[in-house]
């Protein structure tokens, strides 16, 4: 039986330094990079460097790096597989914004408490410099995590109230447009709901304000609901609830599938506003009246809050409320007037980082939107277009 090899050991900067005959700084510049390092460094002595690092395999030494305090330009960004609708825009933006503030970012994909916990730990040991949780599953609190680290999505009392991105109030909005088109009994669709859900709150706001006290039925939650059928027939056929509020442009799609399955038109029988703004919402068969997330602003707020925690060592969640407002498009799965295509997206293409050096061409005249996006008070304000 032949003999096993002792394992290689790991090759260090001290090592590297002796082989190309410099100093061990002089390694750490060509390596890490620094910006405001004084240190320079020929070509031919930097070739060397790296190629010994390159076909040594060298990586930094993990428990050193935590010794030494040292942080690299890395961000680590977890998600679970629930990752769809205006996450997706987000996930993508969030990581065009860190690159652009000079961060790498890695992504996280969770599966298990066990692997979430490894990953933490793990990432925390090779210096990455602060956490992003669009999803957790163990939800450990700020002051818990060895980084500075933001949640996404309020699932939490951990979430940082930092950025506000208004989706409640554009239920408000989008309740009082239906309003406004005639409807009396308006309902709302959603994931789940609970008390003091702020979804159902705004909706209900929107309805009390108009003088009607909306039934509990009225708010439909889909998750994990096997009678949603008999329920929207229900609501609709029974009831006279013929208006409704899908709280993301997924659930207004399966809604409005659904519906037309059941021989319901869109929306002359039932009237349908979603929130979300993808593009989703124009590639239904009905185009849908949406509340649009500025993902953009969102994402470039929430990176210069996680980067203000790192560089100020902050280990709390943010009480702050700066809010990113939504932005409103009209189309005619609410009542107003259909319009004719006269864009087509046939491929979807997500904007990357080079499109921030690229100048930006206008549609032409004629290409533009009947219906362009609108702000909260434009929206609000904005009034049906006579009927001839």
């Amino acid at each position: 039986m032949d003999a096993k090899l002792p394992p290689k050991k790991r090759i260090t900067m001290k090592d590297i330094a002796r082989m190309v005959h410099v100093s061990r700084p002089v390694v750490s510049v060509v390596l890490n990079n620094p910006a405001n390092s004084t240190i320079r460094v020929s070509q031919d002595k930097r070739k060397a460097i790296l190629d010994i690092a390159t076909n040594e395999k060298y990586s930094p030494n993990p428990a050193a790096m935590i010794l030494n305090k040292k942080k690299q330009n890395y961000i680590a960004v977890f998600y679970t597989s629930s990752l769809f609708d205006t996450a997706v825009a987000l996930f993508r933006e969030y990581t065009i914004q860190f690159r652009l503030k000079g961060y790498q970012v890695l992504h996280i994909a969770l599966t298990d408490p066990q692997q979430e916990i490894e990953q933490i730990n793990y990432l925390a040991s090779i210096g990455v410099s602060g956490f992003l949780f669009f999803s957790s599953i163990l939800r450990i609190p700020h002051k818990n995590l060895p980084v500075p680290a933001i949640y996404e999505f309020e699932f939490s009392d951990e979430a940082d109230r930092g950025i506000n991105r208004s989706s409640a109030r554009s239920i408000y909005g989008m309740t009082r447009h239906l309003l406004e088109h005639g409807h009396r009994k308006i309902g709302l669709i959603g994931r789940h709901f609970h008390v003091g859900n702020n979804h159902e709150t705004e909706w209900r706001r929107a309805l009390k304000e108009a003088g009607i006290e909306p039934a509990d039925s009225w708010a439909l939650p889909l998750a994990w609901n096997a009678d949603f059928a008999a329920q929207l027939h229900h609501l609709i056929d029974v009831e006279q609830v013929c208006a409704f509020h899908c709280i993301s442009d997924w659930i207004a799609i399966f809604t409005e599938k659904w519906l037309l399955s059941e021989g319901y038109r869109i929306p002359e029988d039932v009237a349908l506003t979603t929130s979300d703004g993808t593009f989703l919402s124009d590639a239904a068969p009905v185009s849908l009246t949406t509340a649009a997330y500025d993902v953009m602003e969102t994402a470039k707020a929430k990176v210069d809050l996680l980067i203000r925690k790192i560089n100020d060592n902050v280990f709390e969640s943010d009480p702050a409320e700066t809010e990113v407002m939504m932005k409103y498009r009209i189309a005619h799965s609410c009542g107003c007037p259909e319009k004719k295509m006269k864009l087509i997206l046939w491929e979807y293409q997500d904007r990357s980082i080079i499109e921030y050096r690229r100048p930006t061409y206008p549609l032409p005249e004629e290409l533009h939107p009947e219906y362009p996006l609108m702000t909260e008070d434009e929206f609000l304000s904005w009034r049906l277009p006579l009927q001839e």
